[in-house]
């Protein structure tokens, strides 16, 4: 993955900083309630599932 220009990093639990690049993030919040953040990421790495 590029390592030129802008770019948003995500921590991942058992991955090297490189393995995943944030591609679009949405960040909604309003007064006196929990905020909501979106994250779409890429990875070159097939084996990884999304879990919430």
């Amino acid at each position: 993955m590029s390592q030129n220009g802008l770019r948003f990093t995500l921590d991942v639990d058992g991955l090297t900083p490189a393995a995943t690049a944030v591609v679009r993030f949405t960040l909604y919040q309003h007064l006196s309630t929990p905020f909501l953040l979106t994250v779409d990421i890429a990875s070159d790495r097939s084996g990884l599932t999304a879990v919430s």
